[in-house]
Formats: structure tokens, C-alpha cells, sequence
């Protein structure tokens, strides 16, 4: 047991270089009868624990000042899908490693660490994994991510068996690293205020006499963050040797902060004749620290120092009192006045921040009525054939929105114009599409070389992917399929639930059991593929939530047709122009539906700008026309109640023309009757007008007689 505390302490100080952070979990699996629990777990952040496995009521608990806060899904979920993984890897790992090293004692310990940093210019780090067994150093995994390189330093060579699939490099690709990386971003933001801290050390050079007229002195630093310090003990100016110190471990306090103390055992005579000095370098510090000799005072000396500033602090503190009160008494009166403002101006802004948070509320669960999903569409073909080779595109409900460009290897929006764009893909999208579209286009060539094989295909070969997630009315996850076909056929389908997986073969004899043992599909839906698809599920929902959740009526119409041919009519109910693409459209005759075997027709069809159109045909002949009455009515969300549309008719081609060829002329002349008729009305009035320029009332005329004679006068 004391092995397993020095690994567990030296697995807790895995840290990332210098400047870097990362994030670890340690996991102990204990079989035998001890005191301590049989599965734990502890999540560091840098080198503090910010949270812990509760293995009894199988929940994640916080650590730390954010204690009371509750653990979000993504969290509840990763970590309760990775101890529950985790938990019988280690079971079985450490049943065959006792076979393996033939322990017989009754109580054995496995432990793994595991752990990703971000590196000064926060791009991802490495991974490692560290296995230990009984307190001994076990396999370790490095995974580079700029290499794309997974190495393996093995303790145990003959203890990998058939039970450890060789997918590792898999794994850590698309399934551990990212998701590492996630977490360690996600929490390094939420924690960044104790992460990002630095405390200064307070540093003491101490004596003490010991029993033989020795002294020891020590060299103490503590209280401090982050927990690099370089800790120095000087005589004289120089350094102690290193052979003569004793201590000078880094050892937590149990605030989030450490300490390191180096101690010298010297004579009488030799302190008395060298100066000592205690120096400390620490990122909190703009400089070093130095620090002389103090003196270390027993226990009944310190008591009553301690006695006496204390009594000391109590009067000086009922002073302050008593003059504030004097000084507030004074006051009190002004402050009653105006307590009344203070309180109605934050009454104001607590109701203005109520107001935002709750628009917030309003906005982030407008999408949320009913269900939505998202789709991963993607085709290979082999052969010469005018297509690409490889294309992929992205369908959230039944809307376009993304595409992969294999020519630049990127995920490319595509907006309502149906036109590329980048806006809607931040580097989390087109990093995450490049891997999956990377290992689908693998996964999907391997594929067809075996169907090829299998079929004796030498010609032109398609293999077609379909990948999906639902989110249910309720916002929760639901399903996870994916279908294969190969040459439009179906050849797989899995259906995956959140907690059980089910493949079906279409072909039984083409199903690889053992290839799917080893590629261990479950684990790979339960820790990548399905909590993903969810995540950019919800996100693309948000970012295109004006063009998934918008409503569009349809325009309905009950056409009739004659058949040249057969002398009939074909009476058509159409619906066009709606959105979203449900709708139950009906043909009724006499208030009556249709059978359906006498209709044809009823597909759904896109119509290019992202709503749809459905037509149902119904031929009768002239006299049924004329004996019965046809509604066309249709149902759909944009609309409060259904809608009934009667019978109009659909004229032929040429009889279409001809009716043109008359309105345009009756137009033509109704605008030329209208121009003449305005054109007469202002010649008439600019007509008047000059009459009136030209001709004087007489009245006027003696106005301006009368005027004339009395200037003669004058």
C-alpha cells in the first residue's frame, strides 16, 4: 500500500511544460478487502482537483470554490460513460495481469492516469497514458497529434492478448484526445480564476535548537501558486550542497497552495561564524526573495505572543468601533433619506437584468418544438465515371446546410441561396468534419476493395453512407443510425439507442464478427460518435434556426386536365411552396377521400428554394366530372385549420396561348384608352388657362382705369 500512495503522488504531478496546462484523470481500481473504495477517480486541472467520482451514487461531484455548482450533461454524461468503460478495462486488465505476474497475494491495485495539455499558444498538446500495477510502472502510450503518431512503451509484452483490440490509434485520433481537449478548454475557462492565480510565497529562515547542541536551520517557502519555485539555501552567498540538505519536496497545504522547506543541520560554532540566507525565485515575484535568519520560538514563547497581539487587536478593534459609531450617528438621518433612491435604482436594474436573462431563456428554447435531426450523407465511387470520387454533405431536418470539399480538404457552408459559404463554420466544425470525413473516406474505400472481391466487381462500384442522430420532442437524444448500401442495395444498418447498440446485416453472409469485435462499435458510439452527433445537432440547430423552424403556407390548387388520348380528365390536387415538409393533402370526391389505389401521384418534391410541392392525379371521365363534386384540402403546421379548395380548370397548352395573346391586347387597349382620356382632360385645362392669361374681367378693367385717372390728377 505504500508503493500505491508514492504512484498515486507522483501520477498526480504529471504537468504539462511550463506556461502549458492540462488536464488528468486518475483512476484506481483496488480487488481484495481494504478499507478504501473499489473504483476511484479524480479529475486535476493543471495540479488542482477540481472534481472527483462518487462511485457509490454513481455521480461527478466539483471540488473547489464553485463546490455548490451542478455538473452540466456533457459532463455528467462523458465522465459517467468513461468510469463506466474504464471500470471493466481495469477489472480485466488486472485479473490478467495477476495471472500474468502470477500474484497470489489477496489484494492487488491497478491504476491509469491519463492526460492532454494545451500547449503556450493554446494549440493541442500530447496525450499520455500511464498503467501501473501493484505499485510497479506499467505500458504507456504517447500520442502526437501533430504527427498523427501513437508509440507504446511496454512493461508487459505477453500481456496484450486477443481482448485488446489493436484500434488504439483509432481511439485516440477521434475519441480520446478530442474529447480531452474539449474538457480541458471547457474547464480551464470555468477555472480560470484559481488556475491562472499566483500567490506570493511567504518565506522564513529559521533555528532550532536541537538536543545535542546542534541547530537545524530551515529554509521555509509556503503559501504559494503556481507551484514552481526554485527554493536556496546560501552560506555565505553561495549555495548549500545539495548532498547536505534534507527536504526540499514541494508538498500541498490543502488550500490550492504549496510549500518546500530545505533544512541544515550545523554547530553552534559554525553559525556563529557563517551568514546564512534563504532565497526564493517564484513567477509572483518580480524579483528574488531573500530572507536572513529569524528565530524559531518554542511553544510557550509563541503562545504568549500570540496571547498578547490578540488582546492587543480586540482593543484597537473596539476603538474603530465606537468611533464609527460616533461618526455614523451623526449620519444617520441623511442616509434614511436617501435609502429610498439607492433601493429603487437597483430595484431598476435587478428588473433589467431579470428582463435580459429571461429574453435569453425565451431565445435558447425557441427550437425546441419537435423533433429535429441531423444526417451525414456520403458516397465512393470506384471506377471512370463523370461524378467525383468522394462527396459528403450535411442535412439538418431536411435542409442542405454543409458540404465537404475534397479538393481543400474543409467542411464549406451552404446558405439559403443555396451558395457556398463560411460563415456558419467556426474551427471547431471544419476541424471535426476533416477527421470524420478523413476516416469515412477510409473506412469506406476499405469497404469497397472487399465488396468488389466479394462480388467479383470489376467495373464501376458505389458505396453510399448515411449517418444520423434525432433529437425527440423533449430535447433529449434520441436514436443514432447508419446505413450502408452497396451498388443500391442495402447492406448494414445500425441502430443505436445511448445505451445498446444493434447491428443487422442485410447480407449475413458478408458480416465480419470478428472485425466488429475488434473495431469494439459500442464503445466508439457510446464515447464519440453519438454524444458528437447530439453536440452538432444542438449547435447547427441554434445557428439555422430561421431556416429549420420557419413555417411557409402552401399554395393550394384543384386543376382539371383533358386527355386528348383517352377522352377523360385528369383532375390534379396540388400543393406547393410550404415548409416544413409535412403535409397530409387529400382528394375528396363528394366529401369523400379518394382511394388511394385509384391515385397517382403523392410524392414529396423538392422545389429548389427550400420548400416543397405534392400533386395527386385522379382520371375520371367527362360524366363523372359533371356528377360528382372534387375538394382538394390540405393540412399543415402554417395553417390554423385545414384548407378547401374547389374545382378550376387547367387549360391546354395552345388554348393557354390564345387566352394570352387576348389579355395582352385588352390590356393594350384599355392603357391607350386611359392615356387618351388623360391626355384630352390636360390639353383641356391648359386651354383655360391661357384663356385666362389673355382675358380681363371688367371689373378689372375699371380697377385699373380709376387708377389711372387719379395719377393724372395727382
Amino acid at each position: 500500500m505504500k508503493k500505491l500512495f508514492i504512484l498515486t503522488l507522483l501520477l498526480a504531478h504529471l504537468k504539462a511544460t511550463a506556461g502549458s496546462h492540462s488536464l488528468w484523470m486518475m483512476v484506481t481500481y483496488i480487488k481484495g478487502d481494504t478499507p478504501f473504495p473499489e473504483l476511484s477517480a479524480i479529475a486535476l486541472l493543471d495540479d488542482i482537483q477540481i472534481g472527483y467520482y462518487d462511485i457509490i451514487d454513481n455521480e461527478l461531484m466539483y471540488k473547489g470554490p464553485n463546490i455548490s455548482d451542478t455538473p452540466d450533461t456533457s459532463d455528467i454524461n462523458y465522465v459517467g460513460n468513461f468510469i463506466g468503460y474504464i471500470y471493466g478495462r481495469m477489472r480485466d486488465r488486472a485479473d490478467y495481469l495477476r495471472n500474468y505476474l502470477n500474484h497470489t497475494n489477496n489484494i492487488f491495485v491497478f491504476q491509469r492516469a491519463s492526460g492532454c495539455e494545451l500547449l503556450n499558444d493554446s494549440q493541442p498538446g500530447g496525450l499520455i497514458s500511464r498503467d501501473a500495477y501493484n505499485g510497479e510502472s506499467g505500458d504507456a502510450r504517447h500520442y502526437n497529434p501533430e504527427l498523427n503518431t501513437l508509440h507504446t512503451d511496454r512493461v508487459w509484452p505477453a500481456a496484450v492478448d486477443s481482448n485488446w483490440p489493436d484500434n488504439f490509434h483509432f481511439m485516440y485520433e477521434y475519441i480520446y484526445h478530442p474529447n480531452c481537449i474539449s474538457m480541458l478548454q471547457k474547464h480551464l475557462k470555468r477555472e480560470r480564476h484559481r488556475v491562472l492565480k499566483t500567490v506570493k510565497p511567504r518565506v522564513r529562515l529559521l533555528q532550532k535548537q536541537g538536543p545535542d547542541s546542534s541547530v537545524r536551520l530551515t529554509c521555509l517557502a509556503t503559501g504559494l501558486y503556481p507551484r514552481h519555485i526554485n527554493l536556496t539555501l546560501l552560506r555565505d552567498g553561495q549555495p548549500v550542497p545539495d548532498h547536505q540538505i534534507t527536504g526540499g519536496e514541494l508538498l500541498p497545504n490543502g488550500d490550492e497552495t504549496y510549500q518546500m522547506r530545505k533544512s541544515l543541520e550545523v554547530s553552534t560554532e559554525e553559525l556563529q561564524q557563517h551568514h546564512y540566507t534563504c532565497t526564493a525565485q517564484h513567477l509572483s515575484l518580480d524579483n528574488k526573495l531573500d530572507t536572513n535568519l529569524e528565530l524559531n520560538w518554542d511553544s510557550v514563547t509563541t503562545s504568549i505572543v500570540s496571547t498578547v497581539i490578540a488582546v492587543f487587536g480586540c482593543l484597537l478593534g473596539g476603538a474603530i468601533v465606537f468611533i464609527m459609531w460616533r461618526k455614523l450617528k451623526g449620519v444617520s438621518s441623511q442616509t434614511s433619506v436617501k435609502a429610498y433612491s439607492t433601493t429603487s435604482t437597483t430595484t431598476k436594474e435587478n428588473m433589467r437584468k431579470l428582463i435580459v436573462l429571461c429574453t435569453a431563456f425565451a431565445l435558447s428554447y425557441a427550437y425546441r418544438t419537435g423533433s429535429h435531426s441531423l444526417w451525414m450523407m456520403a458516397t465512393y465511387i470506384k471506377g471512370k465515371t463523370p461524378f467525383p470520387q468522394f462527396s459528403a454533405f450535411a442535412v439538418l431536418d431536411d435542409i442542405v446546410f454543409g458540404r465537404y470539399d475534397t479538393n481543400e480538404g474543409k467542411a464549406v457552408h451552404i446558405n439559403l441561396h443555396l451558395t457556398a459559404s463560411t460563415d456558419a463554420f467556426d474551427e471547431d466544425d471544419t476541424s471535426y468534419a476533416a477527421g470524420v470525413m478523413h476516416y469515412v473516406l477510409d473506412r469506406m474505400k476499405s469497404r469497397v476493395s472487399r465488396m468488389k472481391t466479394f462480388f467479383n466487381h470489376s467495373e464501376i462500384s458505389v458505396l453510399q453512407k448515411a449517418v444520423g442522430c434525432e433529437l425527440l420532442d423533449d430535447d433529449k437524444p434520441g436514436m443514432m443510425m447508419t446505413r450502408d448500401a452497396y451498388n443500391g442495395e442495402p447492406l448494414v444498418k445500425d441502430h443505436y439507442d445511448g445505451n445498446s447498440l444493434h447491428i443487422e446485416w442485410m447480407l449475413p453472409h458478408l458480416e465480419d464478427k470478428g472485425w466488429t469485435l475488434n473495431m469494439d462499435f459500442p464503445f466508439r458510439y457510446k464515447m464519440n460518435y453519438y454524444p458528437n452527433c447530439i453536440k452538432y445537432l444542438q449547435k447547427h440547430l441554434w445557428k439555422e434556426r430561421n431556416r429549420v423552424l420557419k413555417k411557409v403556407k402552401p399554395r393550394v390548387r384543384l386543376l382539371q386536365k383533358r386527355l386528348p388520348d383517352s377522352g377523360g380528365v385528369r383532375v390534379t390536387c396540388l400543393a406547393t411552396g410550404f415548409y416544413p415538409r409535412h403535409i397530409n393533402l387529400t382528394l375528396l370526391r363528394d366529401g369523400q377521400p379518394v382511394p388511394d389505389h385509384q391515385i397517382t401521384g403523392g410524392e414529396l418534391l423538392p422545389n429548389g428554394d427550400e420548400t416543397y410541392q405534392m400533386r395527386k392525379s385522379l382520371e375520371v371521365s367527362t360524366e363523372e366530372l359533371q356528377q360528382h363534386n372534387f375538394t382538394c384540402t390540405a393540412q399543415h403546421l402554417s395553417l390554423d385549420n385545414r384548407l378547401d379548395i374547389d374545382l378550376e380548370r387547367e387549360w391546354a397548352s395552345g388554348n393557354g396561348m390564345e387566352c394570352s395573346v387576348l389579355v395582352a391586347v385588352f390590356v393594350c387597349l384599355a392603357g391607350a384608352v386611359v392615356v387618351f382620356i388623360k391626355c384630352r382632360r390636360k390639353h383641356k385645362v391648359i386651354h383655360y388657362g391661357a384663356e385666362q392669361c389673355f382675358q380681363t374681367s371688367p371689373q378689372q378693367s375699371n380697377s385699373e382705369q380709376s387708377s389711372s385717372d387719379s395719377s393724372t390728377v395727382t
